[in-house]
């Protein structure tokens, strides 16, 4: 029987290979051959006085570690699986497109943001929908968007323009920041973070600072405790002298920083035209169905003290959120921000997955619910347990060469501590022999509650590290994996 939908695949930030449009075979964004090191090196390739606009020409089909928003996991699985449904035919996005593809992948520049992303889908989809259904009548829900972070933004502002909603059956947000996330912040106010110090010196940061699209995933609630004075506001916070004191809560539009204020209002706009049109639509719209990761260390805490924006992974400064205190998040993405606003009064069930932002592409409900969104019976269950068992691991996306690297992992989503459990790391290379580089063997540590350890110190390159816990109680074993780019520290001087 044939396919009755057209399925989209849009990337996160960092997911499209991207080249200039007069150079199309020679990207200045491909992971398959640069690095973070090369970033730091080069940041003028990706700058928007270099080049104002580039071309998108396939997506990431290798890990590759970003350390400007994520580590990105490569959609190359994700496209084969979905090139493996009954009647389907794949458009990948390197050559020429094919109009006939009933599944799609739609990259964009992502450094121009979510507005610029969505003109691009628009001028991909319009021409597929009336090639595969001539009639306009035809057209109506013949959508599925299958949506990987600020994919889930692009899809999502997109269908809230000029009715596009009606085209549409459904959205599957894989780990989406539909409310942002404060590493958009530690990243734009302070650069990237290498070994928990923020060592760039500008370089990236700068360059972060030229893209709006690092703009649209700032958090769009009040998400950073201001310091500077007493203020009335929501919660209270620790005496002060003696006295209770009300803690004020900001947006990122009213830090006092020029650099800033602007491109975070536009910002705003954008996620408050979604949050309009979604809120209106009807409930026979598009069904959006969002899978949040959830269990692993997240910048979550954002505090201003008149100088600067500090952003941790602790509690400290951790905005009121019931009942999403304890999910800590992807590794990316706050669990609480994974959760559009409109389902805030009925959050659906089964949308935390114990998978990391890079990783969650690889969700292997995906092709279920792409058949069970058509009619078809799914091969597999899509909907798990409400927060199911996760292996949560803390490890810094990008450390130094000829230095250990500190892990920690955690269980979530059973009572009791699995101190006895064996937890061991294991960091090999990406390349197709993944050659195993470093093991480490995690201990129990009481004050973290978790176990923890060092890997070995790594040459510089690119390594998936593979967290093993043997025989967790009531869980069994237990698997997490994360990316780990290693640099020479001389390319931070």
């Amino acid at each position: 029987m044939p396919r009755e939908h057209l399925v989209v695949v849009l990337p996160g930030i960092g997911g499209t290979v991207l080249a200039p449009p007069n150079r199309l075979d020679s990207p200045v964004w491909d992971a398959g051959f640069r690095d973070i090191g090369n970033l730091l090196m080069r940041p003028h390739e990706l700058s928007l006085a270099e080049h104002k606009v580039l071309t998108p020409v396939g997506l990431i089909r290798t890990h590759k570690a970003f350390g400007l928003y994520a580590a990105v996991h490569g959609y190359g699985g994700l496209l084969d699986r979905l090139a493996g449904l009954p009647e389907a035919l794949l458009d990948d996005g390197t050559v020429r497109p094919n109009l006939d593809a009933n599944v799609v992948a739609v990259g964009y520049d992502f450094r121009l943001g979510v507005i610029s992303a969505a003109e691009e889908l628009d001028r991909q989809l319009v021409p597929r929908l009336e090639r595969l259904w001539p009639r306009p009548r035809d057209r109506a829900g013949r959508l599925l968007f299958v949506a990987h972070s600020m994919g889930g933004l692009v899809a999502r502002y997109w269908l809230a323009h000029d009715e596009n909603w009606r085209s549409c059956r459904g959205v599957l947000t894989l780990g989406t920041p539909h409310r942002g996330a404060p590493k958009a912040l530690d990243v734009l106010a302070n650069g990237i973070a290498v070994k928990g110090v923020h060592l760039i010196k500008g370089r990236v940061r700068e360059l972060a600072r030229e893209w709006p699209g690092v703009y649209d995933l700032l958090p769009r609630y009040a998400a950073i405790r201001d310091d500077t004075a007493p203020a009335p506001g929501r919660q209270t916070a620790a005496p002060c002298n003696g006295e209770p004191r009300q803690t004020r809560w900001l947006r990122p539009t009213q830090l006092p920083l020029p650099w800033l204020t602007g491109p975070a209002a536009d910002a705003e706009r954008m996620h408050a035209q979604i949050e309009t049109a979604w809120t209106g639509m009807p409930r026979t719209g598009p069904r959006v169905e969002p899978r949040i990761g959830y269990g692993h260390s997240t910048l979550r805490a954002c505090v201003w003290d008149g100088k600067r924006v500090r952003v941790t992974t602790g509690s400290d400064g951790l905005p009121p959120s019931p009942g999403w205190d304890d999910d800590d998040g992807d590794g990316t993405v706050p669990a609480v921000s994974g959760l559009p606003i409109e389902m805030t009064a009925e959050p659906p069930l089964g949308m935390r997955v114990p998978l990391r932002h890079g990783h969650i592409v690889d969700l292997d409900q995906v092709t279920g619910w792409v058949e069970s969104a058509e009619g078809r019976p799914p091969p597999t269950a899509i909907h798990g347990q409400e927060r199911p068992v996760v292996l949560g691991v803390t490890l810094d996306a990008v450390t130094l060469a000829g230095e250990s690297t500190p892990i920690a992992a955690t269980v979530h989503g059973i009572p009791g501590s699995p101190a006895a459990s064996p937890v061991v790391a294991v960091a090999a290379g990406t390349d197709r022999a993944r050659t195993v580089a470093a093991r480490a063997r995690l201990t129990w540590d009481d004050a973290l509650g978790g176990f923890a350890g060092d890997l070995p110190a790594l040459a510089p390159g690119l390594y998936e590290v593979s967290v093993y816990a043997e025989a967790v109680p009531d869980a069994g074993d237990l698997l997490t994996q994360a990316s780990l780019e290693v640099v020479d520290g001389a390319q931070l001087d």
